[in-house]
């Protein structure tokens, strides 16, 4: 295996996991990179995109399996929260309580561009704040160590994810969605 895909495993296997915000980070990446045409260049990946993806993983935890993602029912997390106005949302409009998959919903909450709109925008920029920097983030030897796995552009809400000079071919991405799948089990 590549060095690259080494440190991505590292991250994730040495990573402070007080959350499951950075988990879901680093899926959501992984799966844009997966889905991702081009493997010649970087990816710039948007954080709106990385939200969408995030919400997809937190709808189906929250919904379909009531996973608690905070000991403080007072104080939950803010995808968490966006995640719960969008299933309150759909409830709504199916009328209905039986629970869906997200792709199935998702549908239901483009019906209203500006809700989802504001649901995704909202996660974003939680992501831009509270988890983009932290992922890359390990302990060695008692000290933090900063792994570049990517660059973060937070102004404007970008992740560039580093090729490493054609690194990213079609070998490469089985072993790195594998080794992914083996360390949080498969996709929802």
């Amino acid at each position: 295996m590549t060095d690259y895909i080494n440190l991505w495993l590292d991250i994730i296997e040495n990573m402070n996991n007080e959350n499951t915000y950075k988990l879901a980070w680093g899926r959501a990446l992984i799966e844009i990179i997966y889905e991702s045409k081009d493997e010649n260049h970087d990816l710039v990946i948007p954080f709106v995109q990385i939200a969408e993806k995030m919400l997809k993983y937190y709808w189906n935890q929250t919904y379909f399996f009531n996973l608690k993602q905070s000991p403080n029912p007072n104080k939950r997390p803010i995808i968490v929260q966006e995640t719960e106005k969008c299933i309150e949302f759909v409830k709504d409009l199916r009328r209905s309580n039986i629970p869906v998959w997200f792709d199935r919903a998702q549908q239901d909450l483009m019906s209203n561009p500006a809700f989802y709109a504001e649901r995704i925008s909202q996660i974003a920029k939680t992501l831009k704040v509270d988890v983009c920097w932290r992922f890359k983030n390990t302990k060695k030897d008692g000290k933090t160590v900063e792994n570049e796995i990517y660059k973060l552009d937070r102004s404007n809400m970008v992740c560039h994810v580093y090729s490493k000079a054609g690194e990213r071919n079609q070998r490469i991405r089985v072993h790195f969605v594998t080794a992914f799948k083996l360390q949080v089990g498969p996709t929802a």
